[in-house]
């Protein structure tokens, strides 16, 4: 057994003694304060039975503790002038030459001394004890917590004998030692396969010990393995071992130059590498120490190559980005002008060919950005309802923003505005819009006919009405007989709210709303020009005549409805 132990198990009964001797202290004071707690339910019951005995009892108690006060004060009186005595005749026997007589005497007056002190002292012990109990527990529990424990690594096994590897935190230490060295030994031939086993103790050691970590651990396994070691720099990146080399100078400068690519004289800008990159010093295999350019083609070599995507009818910038699950500026970042222009067939870059060895670029970037004005539109009663006019041309305004953007390898990651500091205020543009409605004097179903601003919407000399107002059964509007391809135009201003074919029926025709439920339809038409949601302007081109549909000859059908009935055009027409 060590001393340490030795000492350690003293410390142990020494604090058990004071401990039980503190707890028979205790126990002894909390057996008296039952007692006391008796006799005081039993005054109290007596005092209930009456309140007069109680109060003559109680006459008797203070009468008698009186007495007894005071006699204990007479017999301590009397041992004190007994101490004295003893001690002025001590004196007396020293003066005279009797010195075995004044011992005596003064041992007696010392005695008197003590027992005179004696409940004092013993009070005053069974209250500190306690107290010097609680402060030992406590700098017990300080100092055991307060202790550093490690795991002593012994490497190897009963076989082969076992080689002290010194202190680590944890096994998991241990756990990624081992990983480590499977990543540097492999594809490296020994002699045996290297033996992982250990044996862990959990010691108390010093606060200035020095713990292995996985790097120094595994650099003792390999050189505890017998292959052929040397000492060299490891290239690691994300925590995995890539290569060794003998020159550290050399690979640093050649992660510098990686860097130095894509670096500009911008002094806000910082250059990184996306993942962690790290050069450790150890010990390495022979075998997997190799020359700088095998690392520089390590480091260089592409992970993802480039993808291009066609483009197809329908497609938009923003359609295109949710399809690849990449933001509409990236995109636009690797195809420039897209939002300006993107043709059927047009080849869009998705992503470059990506590196091994990423770089992040951070950079402040301060520039000026146009400020797109806004529209006012002014209502006017003297035009028809779904004609405008520009009153002003708007003219956007500009702004100097500064924004923190990041890169990676040259392309935009991200970009956050800092600030942006207006320098011209945009001019908005101005709208003129009509409210009038042009249906508004055409009278009632069946009621007297007025005259009206439509138009004829066959622009032929050639023209003419072949079929007039219900020629037939169900021909609710007439039919403008033209040469094929003459223009159709709109017989009034208006919104086209339809514009499509059928096969049968109105074959290929659109429909014009003029607001105030008043509508035209014009069939037929070999080519329809206005789309759904246009808006035209009296004898703009819509379409042109042809003998789409149920037809038998190229005309222009051409119905007026008024809150959904179908009305006379003629009545209408100048």
């Amino acid at each position: 057994m060590s001393g340490k132990d030795l000492l350690g198990k003293l410390f142990l009964l020494l604090y058990i003694w004071i401990y039980r001797y503190c707890y028979l202290t205790g126990l002894l004071v909390l057996r008296t304060a039952s007692a006391a707690g008796r006799v005081f339910s039993l005054r109290i019951r007596r005092i209930e039975a009456g309140i007069g005995e109680g109060l003559r009892h109680f006459g008797n108690r203070v009468s008698f503790s009186f007495r007894t006060l005071r006699g204990r004060l007479r017999r301590r009186q009397r041992r004190s002038q007994q101490i004295l005595a003893s001690l002025r005749a001590s004196g007396k026997s020293f003066a005279s030459g009797d010195l075995k007589g004044g011992v005596r005497l003064f041992g007696r007056a010392a005695l008197g001394c003590w027992l005179q002190l004696w409940p004092l002292v013993r009070t005053a012990v069974n209250l500190a004890l306690p107290i010097a109990a609680g402060l030992f527990l406590y700098q017990t529990i300080e100092k055991f917590s307060a202790q550093q424990y490690a795991l002593h690594v012994q490497y190897g096994s009963e076989e082969t004998g076992f080689t002290d590897f010194g202190y680590i935190e944890n096994e998991g230490v241990y756990d990624l030692a081992r990983s480590e060295v499977l990543s540097k030994m492999q594809g490296v031939q020994t002699e045996r396969p290297i033996d992982f086993s250990a044996s862990f103790s959990l010691e108390p050691v010093d606060g200035d010990i020095e713990l292995n970590d996985q790097y120094s651990l595994s650099n003792r396994i390999i050189a505890a393995s017998g292959a052929d070691i040397e000492e060299a720099y490891g290239l690691y990146i994300d925590g995995q071992f890539i290569d060794a080399v003998r020159d550290k100078s050399s690979l640093l400068d050649l992660l510098a130059l990686l860097q130095d690519r894509y670096k500009s004289s911008d002094p806000t800008e910082t250059v990184s590498f996306i993942r962690p990159v790290a050069v450790r010093e150890g010990l390495y295999p022979s075998s997997r120490i190799t020359n700088l350019s095998e690392v520089n083609r390590q480091i260089n070599r592409e992970v993802k190559g480039e993808f291009t995507y066609t483009v197809e009818a329908g497609d938009t910038p923003s359609g295109i980005a949710s399809q690849f699950d990449m933001y509409t500026s990236q995109l636009v970042a690797l195809n420039p002008g897209i939002l300006d222009s993107l043709l059927i067939g047009q080849e869009l870059l998705i992503s470059r060919a990506q590196p091994f060895m990423s770089v992040k670029i951070q950079r402040i970037e301060e520039y000026q950005e146009e400020i797109p004005f806004g529209t006012e539109n002014v209502e006017d009663a003297s035009l028809l309802k779904g004609q405008t006019s520009v009153i002003r041309e708007g003219e956007p305004g500009l702004a100097s923003v500064r924004a923190a953007v990041t890169y990676v390898n040259d392309i935009e990651e991200e970009r956050s505005v800092i600030s942006r500091t207006v320098l011209e205020d945009p001019v908005s543009r101005q709208v003129k819009v009509g409210t009038k409605l042009f249906a508004q004097s055409y009278g009632t179903v069946g009621g007297p006919t007025v005259s009206s601003n439509f138009i004829w919407p066959v622009a032929s000399s050639r023209a003419y009405v072949s079929n007039g107002f219900y020629g037939y059964v169900g021909h609710g509007g007439i039919d403008i007989a033209a040469p094929y391809g003459a223009p159709i135009i709109a017989s009034a201003p208006g919104t086209v709210i339809y514009s499509g074919y059928t096969v049968w029926g109105y074959g290929r025709h659109i429909i014009i709303d003029h607001g105030g439920g008043v509508q035209t339809l014009y069939g037929h038409n070999s080519q329809n020009v206005a789309r759904v949601g246009d808006v035209v302007e009296q004898g703009q081109v819509i379409g042109y005549v042809g003998s789409t549909g149920n037809s038998t000859g190229n005309h222009c059908h051409l119905e007026i409805r008024i809150g959904g009935v179908q009305r006379n055009p003629v009545n209408y027409l100048p």
